[in-house]
């Protein structure tokens, strides 16, 4: 369950609605020119996830926030309830219901993800992935991402914006497809760091992964 959570998480961290672009520039500059717009960003998700033959295998909704470099706030409504927050090299999972919270070395437990090694090395997305651009006939963008190893985790991403607004995401691994769909999405506004603390509620179970991880 934990490495699920962490899967989305890099893909939330990386995306983000942004200023429209000049047509003339490749969908390299022009995705890489919207990511690198983002100094933190806000939205509320639906999500579906299916398996290889596309049996669904979970639904879900919630909030996230993301502020840079490195601070997210992910919020999960239903079916369950889960906060997972990223903030200052920590990673804390958080189960109400199981009375639980999992923590974790950042660096440990997401660096592995070929996706943070796209968000650490903004500007060169084209080096882990082949990137193209479709339009549709309102000029709404979708850029296709294909991994160009072919043993990586996440092979294909498509994300996909409504002129300057994010939409909708989809992510396919080796054994599944993500998609999510987003609504009120809100970029650069105002944000406070104390929304990316955490303080461990009284009477629940701490995990450090961190240290079983050593």
């Amino acid at each position: 369950m934990i490495n699920v959570v962490k899967k989305i998480i890099y893909i939330f961290v990386v995306l983000s609605p942004s200023l429209t672009l000049s047509a003339q520039k490749s969908a390299e500059e022009e995705l890489d020119g919207r990511l690198g717009h983002i100094r933190n960003f806000e939205a509320k998700f639906s999500q579906r996830t299916s398996d290889q033959h596309q049996r669904l295998i979970s639904e879900g909704s919630g909030s996230f926030k993301y502020k840079k470099p490195d601070s997210v706030r992910w919020e999960i409504h239903t079916p369950i309830e889960q906060q997972i927050i990223i903030n200052r090299g920590k990673i804390w999972v958080y189960d109400p219901d199981l009375e639980q919270v999992f923590t974790d070395n950042y660096i440990a437990g997401i660096s592995t993800s070929p996706l943070f090694t796209i968000l650490g090395t903004e500007g060169k997305l084209s080096s882990a992935y082949s990137i193209h651009r479709s339009l549709d006939e309102n000029n709404n963008s979708t850029f296709k991402l294909t991994a160009k190893k072919p043993n990586e985790p996440i092979r294909d991403i498509e994300i996909s914006f409504m002129k300057e607004t994010l939409t909708s995401l989809s992510i396919r691994t080796h054994d599944q497809d993500s998609e999510f769909f987003f609504s009120n999405q809100r970029v650069n506004s105002k944000m406070s760091n104390s929304n990316f603390l955490f303080k461990i509620p009284p009477n629940v179970d701490i995990i450090d992964r961190s240290i079983l991880s050593e």
